[in-house]
């Protein structure tokens, strides 16, 4: 029931846009926990600039939630974080990875380490981590695993959150430590205090279905490429 009311509503919102005469509209996906403006609105208006006309409708999502409104053609095109690319291992995608330096460690700010310039992921040995839940993004957990494996650690993890979002939430001892990139929600929070991880590298992954109505999509999804790849 979900598919048919989702597919009759874009059926609805395509015949407003023929109607009217603006461009087939391409409907993008971005974590909800991400910031907007380092995301996509930059990309956005940089497209703008250099004339490029798309009518974009920006929808702000779980990770889950991604992966199945990209299949089940919901949405056209995906923006996320490289860690999730596992979730997108399908014939049916185009994916495209871009480097866009390390991690972070965010902490709050009476944190010792947060008067460091950089550390490595060894200073976090005994370091209690938030970690996103594997019921909610299987991915990250294994992203900290694997980080702190390299590190020759285990993480002590002292607590699971449903979402990025609820990470600041839950600094009970004011020692605990997340990891993410520079384009997560909070990241400019001043409440945070945020170290560079050495020898870290995060990216950011673009996908969109091979098959698609849109015959404006492929060339928007390369044009926004490119635009990342010069940033």
């Amino acid at each position: 029931f979900t598919r048919v009311y989702v597919m009759l509503q874009n059926s609805l919102e395509k015949a407003h846009v023929l109607q009217t005469g603006l461009q087939t509209p391409v409907l993008v996906g971005i974590p909800d926990s991400s910031h907007l403006e380092k995301i996509f609105l930059r990309t956005k208006n940089h497209l703008q600039k250099d004339r490029i006309n798309a009518n974009f409708h920006i929808e702000c999502l779980t990770f889950k939630e991604l992966q199945s409104k990209l299949a089940n053609g919901s949405i056209d095109l995906v923006v996320t974080c490289g860690f999730d690319a596992d979730s997108y291992d399908s014939p049916d995608f185009v994916v495209t990875s871009i480097p866009v330096g390390g991690y972070f460690a965010y902490m709050d700010r009476q944190n010792p380490l947060s008067q460091k310039e950089s550390i490595r992921m060894e200073d976090l040995k005994s370091s209690p981590f938030l970690v996103v839940s594997p019921l909610f993004t299987p991915t990250y957990e294994k992203l900290v695993l694997e980080l702190c494996r390299r590190a020759g650690f285990h993480p002590l993890i002292s607590r699971y959150v449903s979402s990025p979002n609820a990470f600041i939430c839950n600094f009970d001892t004011g020692q605990e430590v997340f990891l993410a990139d520079m384009y997560m929600r909070e990241s400019e929070n001043p409440a945070l205090a945020r170290v560079p991880i050495l020898e870290t590298d995060s990216s950011m992954i673009f996908i969109r279905r091979k098959v698609t109505e849109n015959p404006y999509l492929s060339f928007l999804y390369e044009k926004i490429i490119e635009y990342w790849n010069q940033s």
